[in-house]
C-alpha cells in the first residue's frame, strides 16, 4: 500500500510558478525520484505531498485517501498524512539524544510509552546505529547523523518515505556508503518513496523511475536506464550529460534508419557539407527528409586520433578521411583514469574524453605524444561513435537510440 496520484499539481509563490500542472503516479512500494536542478520545482512537489506546502490548483491522493484537493478545498495537515520525510539539513534536536530524537515523532502520536523503546531500538538497528542509541546527536559524523534522521522516518511504519535531497551535505566518499545504505535499505523495507535530487548518479543508482524536471514541469519520466540513453528533449540531453548537441537534418530514411547530415565543419575546411551519422528510426512519430533535429553524444563517444588520421595510444579506429570532425585543442584535463579536452571546432565547442595511459610517463620531446596525448593548440581529428548517440526533433519529440551492433557512419 501507499500509491500516491497527483493530478494537475500547481504551486505559485507570487508571480512565479514553482510547479504547474504536474502529474505523476507513484505505484506502491516503488521508488521514484525527482531530478533537476535548482528551482526546478522537485522540493516543492515534495513538500506539497508531505503537507508543508499548500497548493494553488491540482489533487493528491496517498493510498486511496484524497489528502489535498484545491479544488473540493480538503487540505490533511503533514501530522495525519501518514508519511515520514527526511531533510536536507537532518533536522535533529541538538539537545536530544539518538533515541530521543528518533522517538520524537512517536511522542508526537502519544505512542504508549512501552511501545516506544523497542520501535527506535528496531529504527536504529535498521540503519545500523543501535549501539549509539544513548549518545547525543551532535557527537556523530555527519553520515550518521543523515542514518539517524532516517531511522526517525521510518520509527512510525509510514504509508510513504520522502526524501529532500538527504545526501547533499555530505562529502563524496560519504555520500557514495549512504547510496549504498539506501539501496540497500529500500530493497529491504519495500516503502513507497519519492526521493528528490540534483544529482544524476543518485537518482540512476537508488530508482525504479526517475522524473526529470525543469522550470515547474516533468520534461521526461522513465527507467533509468531509459533516461540515460534516450533523451526526450535538449534539455534532459544536457543536464544527463550529453555534453555536445549538434544541429543536424534528416537527409535520407532506409530499412528503419535515419541519415543525419550535422551542420559542423565548413566547406572550407571539410570540402562538403558535414559528415553524416545513421540513426535508428525509433522516433515518434517518424522524422522525414528535411526534419531538423537535435543529435546528442557524450564526451566519451567522440574518439579522437592525430592530424594524420592514425589512432591515439594504438587503440584502434582513428578518424577517418572525410568522415572525420577537425578542430583545435583548447583547454585539457587529466582526470585520473581520463583525459578530458575541449576542442574548438569553427566555433562549436566539443568536449571528448578519452582514457589516459598511467603507464606512459610521454615523451618529452614530442608534445603531441606526451602522457595527455594532446597539447593545448594542437588539431585533433574527431570521428563520433554512433553507440552513444541519440536523435530528437528541434521541437524536443521522443529520441531514438544508437543500436551498439549496427550502427555505422556513412557517407
Amino acid at each position: 500500500m501507499g500509491e500516491i496520484v497527483i493530478k494537475g499539481l500547481t504551486k505559485r509563490y507570487g508571480p512565479v510558478t514553482a510547479v504547474e500542472d504536474l502529474d505523476l503516479d507513484v505505484e506502491s512500494a516503488e521508488f521514484v525520484t525527482l531530478l533537476g536542478p535548482s528551482g526546478c520545482g522537485k522540493t516543492t512537489t515534495l513538500r506539497c505531498i508531505a503537507g508543508l506546502e499548500k497548493p494553488d490548483a491540482g489533487e493528491i491522493v496517498i493510498d486511496g485517501r484524497t489528502v489535498v484537493s484545491a479544488e473540493k478545498g480538503i487540505f490533511v495537515p503533514p501530522e495525519k498524512r501518514d508519511v515520514g520525510m527526511v531533510f536536507q539539513s537532518y533536522a535533529l534536536w541538538p539537545h536530544m539524544s539518538v533515541f530521543a530524537n528518533v522517538a520524537y515523532p512517536l511522542r508526537m502520536r502519544r505512542v504508549p510509552r512501552r511501545e516506544v523503546r523497542p520501535s527506535v531500538m528496531e529504527a536504529l538497528g535498521t540503519v545500523g546505529l543501535a549501539d549509539y542509541a544513548g549518545r547525543p546527536a551532535t557527537m556523530l559524523s555527519g553520515g550518521q547523523q543523515q542514518r539517524v534522521a532516517l531511522a526517525r522516518a521510518l520509527v512510525a511504519r509510514p504509508r510513504v518515505l520522502l526524501f529532500d535531497e538527504p545526501l547533499s551535505n555530505l562529502d563524496a566518499r560519504l555520500r557514495a556508503n549512504m547510496r549504498t545504505e539506501l539501496r540497500s535499505l529500500r530493497t529491504r523495507i519495500q516503502a513507497t518513496s519519492v526521493y528528490v535530487t540534483h544529482d544524476q548518479v543518485e537518482a540512476l543508482t537508488l530508482s525504479d523511475r526517475i522524473v526529470v524536471m525543469s522550470e515547474g514541469r516533468a520534461h521526461q519520466t522513465g527507467r533509468p536506464q531509459e533516461i540515460y540513453v534516450r533523451p526526450r528533449t535538449r534539455f534532459v540531453a544536457d543536464f544527463l550529460g550529453f555534453d555536445n548537441v549538434f544541429d543536424g537534418r534528416v537527409v535520407g530514411v532506409r530499412d528503419g534508419w535515419y541519415d543525419i547530415e550535422l551542420k559542423i565543419g565548413t566547406p572550407a575546411k571539410r570540402g562538403d557539407a558535414g559528415p553524416v551519422i545513421a540513426a535508428p528510426a525509433r522516433t515518434e512519430p517518424p522524422l522525414e527528409v528535411g526534419a531538423a533535429v537535435w543529435l546528442a553524444v557524450r564526451s566519451s563517444g567522440l574518439s579522437p586520433a592525430y592530424p594524420d588520421g592514425s589512432p591515439v595510444g594504438g587503440k584502434g579506429g582513428g578518424a577517418n578521411g572525410r568522415r572525420a570532425i577537425t578542430g583545435a585543442v583548447v583547454a585539457r584535463m587529466y582526470l585520473g583514469e581520463d583525459v578530458e579536452y575541449a576542442v574548438d571546432v569553427d566555433g562549436h565547442r566539443l568536449i571528448v574524453r578519452d582514457r589516459a595511459d598511467p603507464g606512459d610517463p610521454g615523451d618529452p620531446g614530442d608534445p603531441q605524444k606526451d602522457d595527455l596525448q594532446f597539447a593545448e593548440g594542437s588539431e585533433m581529428r574527431i570521428e563520433i561513435d554512433p553507440r552513444r548517440t541519440a536523435v530528437f526533433e528541434r521541437t524536443s519529440q521522443p529520441s531514438g537510440v544508437a543500436d551498439p551492433d549496427s550502427l555505422t557512419l556513412t557517407r
